[in-house]
């Protein structure tokens, strides 16, 4: 189970967190091909990456807030 968080999506047994991996699987579960370009993953695999990789890009952003300006916004810190 993911941890509560919103966005939070639930598509039977795909559960997901991130709003751009959920807009993204979205996408490509009901779109045409002409918005999503095909893979051969499944769009779950899709989505789980692009979850990592958003959660990645948060941490980057905090590291780069806390180098430059010696802060973390509470907000990083209680998600992370």
């Amino acid at each position: 189970m993911l941890p509560l968080k919103i966005p939070y999506w639930i598509d039977g047994d795909v559960k997901l967190t991130e709003g751009k991996a959920i807009l993204k699987y979205l996408a490509r579960k009901y779109g045409s091909s002409k918005l999503v370009p095909g893979d051969s993953r499944t769009p779950y695999e899709i989505a789980q990456f692009e979850m990592i990789e958003s959660l990645l890009f948060d941490m980057w952003n905090s590291f780069l807030q806390y180098a430059y300006f010696h802060t973390v916004s509470e907000h990083i810190v209680l998600k992370l």
